[in-house]
């Protein structure tokens, strides 16, 4: 049996390969602008799990890490032609 740990992709926009929504977030949280969560001392921390079509966001509920996160979907958003159901 196979497990998948981590996934990525990137989009070709006007020519130029841009980072898919993993890359994005982990920038974010290297950056120090996105706090993921831990599920124990020494765990790396999380700051999405992903289903088959949905997506789990953590951080802290802070405005700043709020507009990150509303900042890298809408990124997202332009650079995949997917929309983001915000009601979910």
């Amino acid at each position: 049996m196979c497990i998948v740990s981590s996934v990525s992709c990137s989009f070709i926009v006007n020519g130029a390969p841009t980072a898919g929504l993993t890359a994005r977030l982990h920038r974010a949280e290297e950056r120090k602008v996105l706090t993921g969560v831990k599920i124990s001392k020494g765990s790396p921390s999380t700051s999405h799990i992903l289903f088959v079509d949905d997506t789990l966001f953590f951080s802290k509920a802070s405005e700043k890490e709020v507009t990150t996160m509303e900042k890298i979907l809408e990124d997202y958003e332009l650079a995949s032609g997917q929309k983001i159901n915000m009601s979910k």
